[in-house]
């Protein structure tokens, strides 16, 4: 895990964002795939999410959340 500068606070807290937008929206389209619910995973005439795209992003979006939460600076260190 990278270590977050202050500096960085604000990379961070997009990346985290990112993550989270990208969990959710990826978990309501499975769901809307599982319990075959078009409203959830197909949006209007633009086209749908398939069921691997689905898990891909949502995979994707979790690693953005685990990396954005990063390590804590240990005592001593600059």
């Amino acid at each position: 895990m990278p270590v977050w500068r202050k500096e960085h606070e604000l990379s961070r807290t997009v990346v985290h964002y990112i993550g989270i937008i990208s969990t959710v929206t990826c978990s309501v389209s499975l769901l809307g795939q599982i319990f075959n619910r078009p409203m959830l995973y197909s949006w209007g005439r633009y086209g749908a999410m398939s069921l691997p795209t689905a898990c891909v992003c949502m995979a994707f979006g979790i690693g953005f959340f685990l990396v954005s939460r990063g390590e804590t600076s240990r005592a001593g260190d600059c």
